[in-house]
């Protein structure tokens, strides 16, 4: 266990390069001096044992000379042996002992034979613990004198001189052992001392190396390593070093910050072109500059934009509110640098209004002096729309050009030139759709929805005023043989001269609407019956001396069909006016044409006997619940599959099937539009889950209808009742009756929202006030009103540019486009040219009780 516990800290003092320097000196060491000792010791018993075999062969030499005088002299082999033990026992410190051998006896020596056969002298042998000398003595002449049975020259015995060594082997050995552990200590302290000192200078190369390496937090700190070139006193450490260096190098050229990546993404975040976006886009770059200065210190955004004609618009975005002077100072700067700048080309005497922003505005900025602010540009230029601009960041001048800081406002000047480039295109956009959306691209003449908005409010007027004022309706008889013979191109030039020609009729301030296709709707304030039966006759008469030369030398004649109505004499609202009207245009229409229709007493209540008529069969219907849904497929463009179907209210009567263009505005009048569309909504879900329909659904909706207190409840009691997917259901916002309390509308419209259900505006681009929808509203989709489309095979470059205009806006805000009145193939060949999402109308498919899937 013990051991076990060493050895895992031994292994953690090696892992560092200190220990293992101590550590490896002190047991190499260790190591040397064993191998000292191990020499010392061999070459001592060695050297002691080579002394031992020189005096043993010369003792040997002394007493084999010795033996001659003594055998000569007549000695028994008794008197030898004590001789000799006497001479061993003389040197009993050297543990001595000298030993005679005859020849008879020489059998226990392992040489014997040998010795017998050379009578070799000197020979030594050797064992661990012992050295022994052997001597042999040879007969000579006077030998054989008194050894008559020997040859001379025969060996007559052997002397062995034989020392104990194991006694001064062990005196050696100690002694070398004590001397060592004595010296031991001093040569282990001097390797550690060395070690140490070594490991000294290692360990501040190293700690200086570590300082700075423990500076870089961020990849602009890399720059450290670059720039510092220092001596770290070990080739090795300094080719790290130099190592390093590269790595930083190349490290700078791919890595980013983790905090700048996160800014990064909510940048990114932040500025997807929404809606909100649009609407709050200064509020979003406040934003912007106080999250940009957690990464690097910004004064001051600027961007300059221009839009076709308008002047240049400058804004500028502070971090905290500057004082006049550093105002002056950046305006001055912002414009020097601009001077140059190609949006500034070719443009004399350029106007520029200036708007300063701060986001934080309870506390105040510091002076800037111009040394001290560097600006970061750049640039935008589109051909369609003409739009130009520039946008600045101004940054500390400290600040180095290749940093990584000056990646990310690199990042954010792309960012905001998109935003803001995209910000000043949707408006662009949205200005000349507005205008459209009040003018009929066509004839230039207010659209039917104005005219709507204009009559409501002349009633107003003419009811303070106590005036009176006439509405006169006009259709053009025939044109549609003049399509059909002529084409549409004919058709829309037709139509282009007409309203013209209806326009030189009326004083400048009576107004002129094109109410739908081949209709005109005009109020003549201040004009009674008499007036107004004047102004009938004026246009009529105009029209019937119009005739339109044709190319192939045909003629194409126009003749109208009027009625007039006046307020307060036939109608106290608008709609009641604006129906005595068009029923006295259909009254002349089936009086043979080409007539005026004036209202009578008798007329008036035949057409309000009418309406009763129609009043009462609307209560019928709904107590009786004959509201029936029908289903129109609505294609998804790019392959032709059917996604989604429009719901549409029918109502069943015994002799036919009423539309909702025949009752909805009268249903709004009496109140009951809400209930209507409730017992559509139940039936049409009913028949969608008995179905197990996946695709969307369609429900056109006043938007009076969203804000009834209880429609919330009842929608979400019928959805959880037959068990379908909010997201699948689309409420389409309508401008039948146009809200006036949009707050409200907006309110109930986000709390469906968050529920999952979609919203679209129908018929988008045909009043000013389905603008105000998707600037306040979540859409989701848009349908672009049928006028517009309808027209685009025969109407050259307008109506195409108003689509796309249209198209392009719902791009850049994430909205998905939907073609209405999708009547022919030529039609649909266009909207797929133009990129619009999905398409509806009759060559796609009628309306049905089926249910279409794909």
């Amino acid at each position: 266990m013990v051991i076990r516990i060493l050895k895992e800290k031994m292994s953690k003092k090696m892992r560092n390069l200190k220990g293992f320097l101590i550590y490896g000196a002190v047991i190499g060491t260790i190591i040397m001096l064993l191998l000292v000792y191990a020499g010392v010791s061999f070459g001592f018993q060695w050297s002691t044992a080579k002394q031992a075999s020189d005096r043993a062969k010369k003792m040997a030499e002394i007493t084999a000379d010795s033996l001659y005088l003594l055998m000569e002299r007549g000695w028994t082999k008794e008197e030898l042996q004590a001789y000799l033990t006497a001479s061993g026992a003389s040197d009993k410190e050297r543990h001595v002992s000298v030993a005679y051998y005859s020849r008879d006896e020489l059998e226990v020596l392992q040489l014997g034979d040998q010795i017998i056969q050379n009578g070799q002298r000197g020979v030594q042998v050797l064992d661990s613990e012992k050295i022994s000398f052997l001597y042999p003595q040879v007969g000579t002449g006077r030998c054989v004198v008194c050894h008559s049975d020997l040859e001379e020259g025969s060996v007559l015995g052997v002397l062995t001189v034989t020392e104990d060594l194991a006694p001064v082997m062990q005196v050696v050995r100690r002694d070398t052992f004590f001397y060592l552990l004595f010296l031991f200590p001093f040569p282990i302290l001097g390797a550690v001392a060395i070690s140490r000192f070594l490991t000294g200078r290692l360990d501040r190369s190293l700690q200086e190396l570590q300082s700075r390496l423990q500076r870089i937090n961020r990849t602009d700190d890399l720059r450290y390593l670059e720039t510092n070139n220092i001596d770290l006193t070990f080739d090795e450490i300094n080719f790290l070093y130099a190592e390093l260096k590269n790595l930083a190098q190349r490290l700078r050229g791919i890595a980013v910050d983790k905090d700048i990546l996160e800014f990064e993404v909510r940048l990114l975040e932040k500025f997807i072109i929404t809606s909100e976006v649009v609407k709050d886009w200064k509020e979003h770059v406040n934003r912007l500059i106080i999250e940009i200065n957690q990464i690097v210190d910004v004064h001051v955004i600027f961007s300059l934009f221009k839009v076709e004609a308008e002047d240049f618009v400058l804004e500028v975005f502070w971090l905290y509110t500057p004082s006049q002077k550093t105002k002056k100072i950046v305006e001055e700067v912002i414009r020097t640098q601009l001077a140059s700048s190609e949006i500034f080309r070719n443009q004399e005497h350029v106007g520029v209004r200036i708007y300063h922003n701060v986001a934080v505005g309870d506390q105040q900025l510091e002076e800037i002096d111009e040394s001290k602010i560097y600006f970061q540009t750049k640039s935008l230029f589109l051909e369609t729309p003409q739009i130009g601009g520039i946008v600045g960041i101004g940054v500390s001048s400290r600040l180095k050009p290749d940093s990584t800081r000056m990646l990310v406002i690199e990042g954010v000047l792309t960012t905001l030139l998109n935003v803001i480039g995209s910000v000043k295109a949707v408006y662009k956009y949205t200005k000349e759709l507005e205008y459209f959306a009040t003018r009929d691209p066509l004839t230039n003449l207010y659209t039917q929805r104005v005219f709507w908005e204009l009559l409501e409010y002349e009633v107003g007027r003419a009811d303070r005023r106590n005036y009176k004022f006439s509405v006169i309706v006009i259709d053009l008889d025939d044109f549609k043989l003049v399509n059909d013979l002529h084409g549409h191109l004919v058709g829309d030039k037709f139509l282009q001269e007409t309203a013209a020609i209806v326009r030189k009729c009326l004083r400048k301030d009576d107004i002129l609407s094109r109410y739908g296709g081949d209709e005109y709707a005009i109020i003549l304030p201040y004009a009674d019956q008499e007036q107004a039966y004047s102004v009938a006759q004026r246009i009529s008469k105009t029209l019937q001396e119009y005739t339109l030369e044709l190319d192939n030398g045909s003629k194409a004649r126009a003749t109208a069909s009027i009625g007039v109505a006046v307020y307060p004499d036939h109608g106290e609202n608008a709609k009641d006016l604006f129906l005595i009207a068009d029923n006295m245009m259909y009254k002349a229409k089936s009086m043979g044409k080409d007539r005026i229709g004036m209202p009578s007493n008798e007329d008036v209540i035949n057409i309000f006997k009418i309406i009763e008529d129609k009043n009462m069969l609307l209560i019928k219907a709904l107590e009786e619940n004959k509201v029936n849904p029908h289903f129109q497929p609505i294609m998804n463009v790019t392959d032709d599959r059917i996604e989604a179907n429009e719901v549409l209210m029918r109502i069943d009567l015994p002799d036919q099937i009423m539309h909702a263009g025949d009752f909805i505005e009268i249903a709004e009048s009496m109140g009951i539009i809400s209930k209507l569309d409730f017992m559509l909504m139940e039936k049409a879900l009913a028949k969608v889950a008995k179905e197990s329909y996946q695709g969307y659904l369609f429900f056109n909706l006043s938007p009076k209808a969203l804000i009834v207190s209880d429609f919330l409840l009842n929608i979400r009691a019928l959805v959880h009742h037959f068990g379908i997917d909010p997201a699948k259901i689309v409420f389409e916002i309508t401008e039948r009756d146009t809200v006036k309390n949009l707050t409200m509308l907006s309110k109930f419209v986000n709390e469906l929202k968050r529920e999952g259900f979609k919203f679209a505006i129908d018929d988008f681009g045909s009043g000013f006030s389905s603008f105000q929808y998707i600037k306040r509203l979540p859409i989701d989709f848009v349908k672009i009103e049928g006028d517009f489309i309808r027209s685009l095979p025969g109407n050259g470059g307008m109506d195409r540019a108003i689509v796309m205009s249209i198209v392009t806006l719902a791009r850049e805000l994430g909205i998905t486009t939907v073609a209405e009145f999708v009547e022919d193939e030529e039609v649909y060949r266009r909207i797929k040219e133009l990129g619009i999402d999905y398409a509806q109308g009759y060559y796609i498919g009628r309306p049905s009780f089926e249910l279409t899937k794909s």
